[in-house]
């Protein structure tokens, strides 16, 4: 499965308008169902952040903590926000403790949570990873998702016993691993012996603060998934399913799915608050915007924010909007605004 991609689009753009043509045809403006968004002022936290765009990043203690598998020989960095002092930790490899590609973060009071392949969650102190480097995680675990409140990893991953290849999300617990969640309608018919479905469908989870609820951000697909937790239910709000193309490659008797010529990610990432959850999209391809909506999936107020930002993280209880934005050296700046 492929983790990340870089997806350039195959939504319909329309001058001065953020609509999109649904899988059924029907054109839909994503910013209509919220109240007219305003720009908000970003003030400027840092410069140069990091050395280059992370793939994902938290901000706790004033500090920021972001991982990356494509920024050197460590895959965790740590940026103190009152001095400038930079920490390095999760060594490529094999060993102990290392890791051969990190795939998320999570942060759970003073426990930082992060998926590496092949299949583990390390688990780390979040005073050591801002204060020091080569920090060792403190224990691990078997799987390659979110820790939920009971202790469960929630994953979104494919079940190999199941042919009918339905089922979207995983729970494991120590003694159990159940899947739940069926696949939305989709009009491409999938390979059965394979995770072409899954690559086509794949994407971000992110967790409510107390573990109640899940979000499931997509990635060749314009929507996301509500995932209650532990009820194990999922709602769909898809908007246009995957623009994808499956071709088989006879020489290496593999499936290939890439998106469609053109394609354009409409909503790019997503944090979690306990009341809802920031979505940041480029409805027309081009301004950027947040997104703001509650655990029923229903639109509660948009903000402009400045169009290079590529990254969000919100405190647990809304109070302030982190953003990791692009600057001219190459390197990322910090940004955040008070909802």
């Amino acid at each position: 499965m492929v983790h990340r991609a870089e997806l350039s689009s195959l939504l319909s753009v329309l001058v001065g308008a953020a609509l999109v043509s649904c899988s059924h045809g029907k054109d839909v403006d994503i910013m209509a169902s919220f109240p007219v968004a305003g720009k908000v002022e970003c003030v400027l936290m840092a410069e140069n952040v990091l050395d280059g765009m992370p793939y994902g990043f938290v901000v706790a203690d004033s500090s920021v903590l972001a991982f990356s598998s494509s920024m050197g020989a460590a895959q965790l960095f740590s940026y103190d926000l009152k001095d400038g002092a930079r920490h390095y930790s999760l060594k490529f490899g094999r060993g102990p403790g290392e890791s051969l590609h990190a795939n998320s973060i999570q942060l759970v009071g003073d426990s930082v949570y992060v998926a590496v392949d092949p299949g583990m969650i390390y688990s780390y102190d979040r005073a050591e990873l801002i204060n020091r480097s080569n920090v060792i995680p403190r224990s691990s675990r078997r799987g390659n998702g979110q820790i939920a409140a009971d202790g469960s990893v929630i994953s979104f991953s494919r079940n190999i016993d199941d042919a009918s290849n339905s089922m979207m999300y995983c729970t494991e617990t120590k003694t159990d691993t159940s899947w739940f969640g069926f696949f939305p309608e989709d009009e491409i018919s999938y390979p059965a012996g394979d995770e072409s479905k899954q690559t086509a469908w794949q994407g971000k989870m992110v967790l409510s603060p107390d573990g109640s609820h899940g979000m499931f951000l997509f990635y060749y697909a314009l929507g996301f998934d509500i995932i209650g937790i532990p009820s194990k239910t999922v709602s769909h709000h898809i908007w246009l399913t995957p623009q994808v193309s499956v071709n088989h490659v006879d020489v290496l008797g593999v499936n290939v799915v890439k998106p469609e010529k053109n394609y354009v990610r409409r909503f790019i990432d997503a944090a979690a608050a306990y009341e809802g959850f920031y979505v940041l999209c480029t409805p027309d391809g081009a301004r950027k915007y947040v997104l703001y909506y509650d655990w029923e999936g229903i639109p509660v107020k948009a903000y402009e924010v400045e169009e290079d930002s590529k990254l969000i993280y919100v405190e647990p209880d809304g109070g302030a909007v982190y953003l990791l934005s692009a600057n001219e050296n190459g390197a990322c700046d910090l940004l955040s605004f008070r909802p």
